[in-house]
């Protein structure tokens, strides 16, 4: 928090809202990637990993 404090020249609503749009971004990040995961889990062969993907949907 001092670093993101420190970066904004010691202003707080400067810094809020740069950690609210790092925050944004990094959530995108993750959709993207999760899609990502989907895609490839779908184009993998079932036989294959069967026993070697854990399945964890508790997260969605």
């Amino acid at each position: 928090m001092e670093r993101a404090l420190a970066a904004c020249d010691g202003n707080p609503r400067a810094t809020i809202r740069a950690l609210l749009i790092a925050l944004d971004a990094t959530e995108q990040q993750v959709e993207e990637l999760r899609a990502e995961v989907a895609r490839i889990e779908a184009a993998i062969s079932g036989g294959y990993v069967r026993g070697r993907l854990r399945r964890d949907n508790s997260t969605t």
